[in-house]
């Protein structure tokens, strides 16, 4: 371990200065517009791997929001996943067979997720988003060149970095 000042982004390792990204508030607001703008109520909310940092808090942010419109929130509406393709394949199987409800929207953890979801359930025969509605999160640009594409939570993260050399700065 090197004895000078270090700076990481996105991690809880105590060793370290650690510069965070609100994923909370962030996942918060996503969920706020898919209810007050589009008046959906039946949210899935497909995040990353339990117990991983920030698959954590984009979920929190996500209950905080339904909570905080007196919806409920079943344990099945919050899935954990991998932040890549197998979980976004896995709901949209479960939901095409009806293992698991066809919700109104599904917001997910990553723009490679929501694609892969979209894509998957287009091919299965659902009409996207006519019939499911489906959130992305990073603004990658993948996500706008889908067909049909993702609406996406265009991330701070030149704000991310900013915090970060200045902190740097000041040790």
């Amino acid at each position: 371990l090197c004895h000078i000042p270090s700076v990481v982004l996105e991690s809880d390792d105590s060793r370290f200065h650690c510069i965070m990204m609100d994923d909370v508030t962030a996942f918060e607001q996503v969920v706020n517009h898919l209810i007050t703008q589009h008046h959906l109520t039946k949210i899935l909310c497909l995040t990353g791997f339990k117990d991983n940092l920030q698959a954590e808090m984009r979920a929190q942010g996500y209950q905080n929001a339904m909570q905080a419109h007196g919806l409920e929130i079943p344990e099945s509406y919050i899935v954990y996943g991998d932040f890549w393709k197998q979980a976004a394949l896995d709901l949209a199987q479960k939901i095409a067979d009806g293992e698991v409800f066809k919700p109104e929207a599904v917001v997910c953890c990553c723009d490679t997720v929501a694609i892969t979801l979209c894509n998957r359930l287009v091919e299965l025969g659902f009409r996207v988003p006519e019939e499911i509605v489906i959130v992305g999160y990073d603004s990658g640009s993948e996500a706008a060149e889908n067909v049909p594409s993702i609406t996406t939570y265009v991330r701070p993260i030149v704000d991310m970095g900013i915090r970060g050399v200045l902190k740097l700065h000041e040790l």
